[in-house]
């Protein structure tokens, strides 16, 4: 899920308006529509007040969208190898 989809859906599950959640976190009512339509990123430090202003929690999912190369693989398998036979 992306930032605007979350927003959107914590704005739906708490009720509040999008001039509300500006007005909380400071910013103008076209910020947060920007944020909810997808056109402006939000950085670290708002999406913690935005966070605050809907009273949720913040995670953050890491996904890879390519396999690694056959190279990147063979790394991998020497590295947990050698953790493993560690002492």
């Amino acid at each position: 899920m992306n930032i605007s989809h979350a927003l959107i859906q914590a704005i739906s599950m708490t009720g509040i308006t999008q001039d509300e959640l500006a007005k909380r976190v400071k910013v103008s009512p076209s910020m947060i529509n920007q944020l909810c339509r997808g056109s402006r990123d939000a950085t670290e430090g708002l999406v913690g007040q935005l966070a605050n202003a809907l009273q949720c929690n913040v995670s953050i999912t890491v996904q890879f969208t390519r396999k690694p190369t056959p190279n990147q693989a063979d790394n991998n398998k020497t590295s947990q190898g050698m953790s493993k036979n560690s002492p």
